[in-house]
């Protein structure tokens, strides 16, 4: 398939609105213009691929999806004229963070029909930028010390200041700035290469994928970033569990190799009294005093009755609800937005689990329209491709769920370095799930 220019256009784009900061760090570009520069260029993606999007015609096995991406641009987009106006009857800052979660999520659209070396291009490169700004700025922070990675957050992040320290060591927050934000960056990278290593034939591309998820896996333990870490191992077990679920000797198998070689995997950078030190404090997250205090912050009766009005309309942020600064992001985000757009912001992160679910109840509906008209297909035969098909779904699923799941915690994933990327994740699955029930029906009818 040839590739066309555009789809080289917006890779750029993508790419860039992730990496940004090396840009920034390294090429000495000027932040704020840098950065606004990618959010314009990601948005004006998003504008045309809701254009295009509207007149031209998709496949019809996501038109549910297509209608859910539609409802969410026009609700968010009369919600950022509410913030507009709020903010300016309220003398508060004008901020565009929210317009990224009307505007980009069209882009899918266009994603899906990328070439998938294409795909695999764009989050290898990612990756690959992304996992040399921890080692760098982590090398730094032994080389140069707290002083100078106070500098290196300020070029990245101006009048910013976030930095976990464990013990004498310093997190490395990488090319975004924050410790957060590029560990949720790694979070989806991670499993897509963990997701690609399952679906790989046996040979060097395989082991290539395992290689470059374990990498992944070092470089967001040095984030510190808890709750990331916690989605990226709690999904990659799932992961697991799903391609082993009929041998579970060997998902086991395959668990204890994993724990056995992460601290040698991890010593290349950290020492044994290092590491000791990063799994304490990492496990120190999830005490579980500390857990239930975050968990139930802006949750209590005062706060959910002065958020009442938000809960239902939104505008949670000029209004200043206590449920904003809840841990939770999912809480925060229906004080924000209110109720309705929370649910279809939720149906579109969530919207994988939904189609494979379709997809096993089509299957189901097959067999029996089968059985009852006698057609001449071998039931086993069905039964086993559809399995397999339900099997690669559930897999390539995983990147984008485990990007939405990070919302347990801050709300990384609609910055404008994470969503470009998890619309690339949901694209992902779609092209699978798009070619799936195309064999599925052409293969019966």
């Amino acid at each position: 398939m040839k590739i066309q220019f555009t789809h080289y256009l917006w890779s750029i784009i993508l790419i860039f609105s992730v990496i940004r900061g090396a840009f920034v760090y390294h090429l000495g570009l000027p932040a704020n213009i840098t950065y606004s520069l990618s959010a314009l260029l990601l948005m004006g993606f998003g504008l045309l691929s809701f254009l295009l999007m509207v007149n031209r015609a998709s496949d019809s096995g996501l038109m549910l999806f297509k209608s859910a991406v539609k409802i969410n641009f026009f609700l968010f987009g009369f919600y950022s004229f509410g913030f507009i106006l709020m903010n300016y009857l309220l003398g508060q800052n004008l901020e565009i963070g929210h317009l990224y979660l009307f505007i980009i999520f069209p882009i899918i659209f266009q994603v899906i029909k990328f070439d998938q070396k294409l795909i695999d291009g764009i989050l290898f490169s990612v990756t690959f930028v992304t996992a040399f700004g921890i080692a760098y700025f982590y090398n730094l922070a032994l080389t140069g010390g707290y002083e100078e990675v106070i500098l290196a957050q300020e070029i990245l992040r101006p009048g910013v200041y976030s930095i976990a320290r464990i013990g004498e060591n310093i997190s490395s927050f990488g090319y975004a700035g924050l410790h957060h934000d590029t560990a949720n960056i790694l979070v989806m990278c991670g499993i897509f290469f963990l997701s690609k290593f399952f679906l790989a034939n046996q040979g060097l591309g395989k082991l290539f994928y395992f290689t470059v998820y374990c990498l992944v896996f070092i470089s967001a333990l040095l984030t510190v970033s808890a709750a990331n870490i916690l989605v990226l191992i709690l999904v990659s077990f799932l992961t697991l569990l799903i391609y082993f679920k009929q041998n579970i000797k060997v998902f086991f198998l395959y668990l204890i190799f994993f724990l056995l070689i992460s601290p040698f995997l991890v010593s290349f950078l950290i020492d044994i009294s290092g590491q000791l030190e990063l799994y304490a404090y990492i496990f120190s997250k999830f005490n579980p005093e500390t857990v239930s205090e975050n968990l139930f912050l802006g949750l209590d009766y005062e706060s959910i009755k002065s958020s009442f009005f938000s809960l239902l309309f939104g505008f949670g942020r000029p209004l200043d609800a206590p449920m904003i600064y809840g841990e939770i992001a999912f809480i925060a985000l229906i004080s924000v937005y209110g109720i309705l757009p929370f649910l279809v912001l939720m149906f579109i992160g969530f919207s994988p689990l939904y189609y494979i679910i379709k997809f096993r109840m089509n299957y189901a509906l097959r067999v029996d329209i089968i059985k009852r008209m006698n057609i001449e297909i071998p039931i086993s035969h069905y039964r086993k491709y559809s399995r397999y098909q339900i099997f690669r779904l559930s897999i390539t699923a995983m990147p984008a769920l485990s990007g939405f799941l990070t919302l347990i915690h801050y709300g990384s994933i609609f910055r404008i370095t994470s969503i470009g990327l998890f619309c690339v994740m949901l694209s992902f699955f779609y092209k699978e799930y798009l070619e799936a029930n195309h064999n599925f029906i052409s293969g019966v009818d």
